[in-house]
């Protein structure tokens, strides 16, 4: 009987002890639980910020659009009321005042802004073809085209690169005033893209080579070496990628290629995200020479055999010349297997002929130029010798103000002409002038000479 006591308390204190150990183990199980793995929590957050990006893009997007509807119905109803009405501009100036005192937290409703409402719907009322476009471009833009471009077919040519290069305002404005659409011409472009590349690829290269490179934003003024416009070019490569367009990524410059014992160089190398393909780049100073074309394409055989990956496009070569005769150009690559094209590019645009004789030499602005700085130098000498006395009396003092009434009493000047005095010699440099809330302080700044 002890013994089965004995054995019974032994299986309870073994029972009591598993028990034990289940417990210990979900709670260790919970303490794993609440452990937050940091890569997985880095992916969760990626995800959700992602998300909510979309959604404020999407919401942006959608509140252009319907503003712009709006400026579109607003600039069709003032036309609507000015044809049926006879109404003249003044309606506009009336509108735009009554709106403002409605609505006073918008600056929408500007005379100005109102004018553009109107200029938009004329603009694009027989267009039914863009004005799905149009309503998705910022109305920023809208004005800059509208203002800058003329003719429907360049308008319809800048939206759409803003649409698909997501630019901004001032890289649009950079482009218009560089006259990308005439260098973007297709009819003139200069390369065998169609006899070299599959069909759906060449269309795409056509589309981004352009026949004329705008780069006087390297300030270069005289004839470079070759390697000084490459090097000139690496140090602005930012905008040398605005200029040559979307989706081209820089691999490197003086690109090594080795055939055997023997080591080659490619001026710029880059890599084209859309086209999936290699581009190389040759920079020569001159006009082109056929010779050009050989060499080219001997680079392409290279990095198509030794530097291309199996999943990429063959490689597409640009050589850039200051000048070429268009004749030679084709017939330099006609006949070539590898897919090449030739370019101008400027660094600085001549002057139109109509123009010559017109503007002033550079000799001549250099002296209007001293001529100016020559009178404002005899007019600030004037105002010193005027208020010397002013001058004198504000050194013995460490900061004053025209509110000062010793001040206006030992010149004899009112607070009104004290205030203009003292801020015109300030604007002149003799005084320091500083705000102390709603009080203005001037204190000397140059010794009376």
């Amino acid at each position: 009987m002890s013994e089965f006591l004995l054995n019974k308390t032994l299986f309870k204190g073994n029972k009591m002890s598993k028990k034990t150990k289940i417990i210990r183990a979900t709670g260790e199980k919970k303490k794993r639980k609440k452990t937050i793995s940091q890569p997985a929590y880095s992916a969760l957050f990626s995800e959700v910020k992602d998300k909510i990006q979309q959604a404020q893009n999407r919401a942006f997007l959608s509140i252009t659009r319907e503003m712009i509807l709006l400026y579109w119905e607003i600039g069709q109803l003032i036309v609507d009321r000015q044809n049926k009405q006879g109404w003249g501009a003044k309606v506009i100036e009336k509108l735009s005042s009554d709106l403002r005192k409605e609505i006073p937290d918008s600056r929408s409703f500007s005379v100005r802004n109102l004018k553009y409402m109107l200029k938009f719907y004329k603009t694009y009322l027989g267009y039914t073809a863009l004005q799905k476009s149009i309503i998705q471009v910022p109305w920023s833009h809208n004005i800059v085209i509208m203002d800058k471009v003329k003719s429907f077919e360049e308008r319809e040519y800048y939206i759409k690169e803003c649409l698909g290069n997501g630019w901004s305002r001032n890289v649009l404005v950079y482009q218009i005033e560089s006259n990308l659409y005439e260098r973007d011409n297709e009819t003139k472009k200069q390369n065998n893209f169609k006899e070299t590349l599959p069909k759906s690829l060449s269309s795409k290269a056509q589309k981004i080579f352009k026949d004329e490179f705008n780069l006087e934003f390297l300030g270069v003024q005289k004839t470079l070496q070759e390697r000084e416009l490459e090097g000139q070019m690496l140090r602005q490569i930012r905008d040398v990628l605005l200029e040559f367009g979307q989706g081209f990524a820089f691999v490197g410059n003086q690109y090594r290629v080795q055939v055997e014992e023997d080591e080659y160089f490619i001026d710029l190398l880059f890599f084209h995200r859309e086209l999936q393909c290699l581009i190389a780049c040759e920079l020569k100073i001159d006009r082109f020479i056929p010779e050009y074309a050989g060499k080219m394409n001997f680079y392409l055989n290279i990095l198509d055999n030794f530097v291309k990956f199996p999943h990429e496009n063959p490689t597409i070569g640009i050589i850039f010349c200051r000048s070429k005769n268009r004749t030679t150009v084709e017939f330099a690559v006609k006949g070539i297997e590898k897919p090449m094209g030739v370019a101008q590019y400027y660094l600085t645009k001549k002057l139109p002929e109509d123009l010559k004789g017109k503007l002033p030499s550079a000799g001549q602005i250099e002296k209007k130029i001293k001529g100016i700085e020559k009178t404002q130098f005899q007019s600030s000498r004037k105002l010193e010798k005027r208020y010397s006395g002013l001058l004198k009396l504000l050194s013995k003092r460490e900061k004053v103000s025209p509110s000062d009434l010793d001040l206006q009493k030992a010149t004899g000047y009112s607070h009104s002409r004290l205030s203009r005095i003292l801020n015109e010699l300030s604007k002149e440099g003799y005084l320091f002038k500083e705000k102390k809330g709603r009080l203005t302080l001037y204190s000397i700044q140059k010794k009376n000479c």
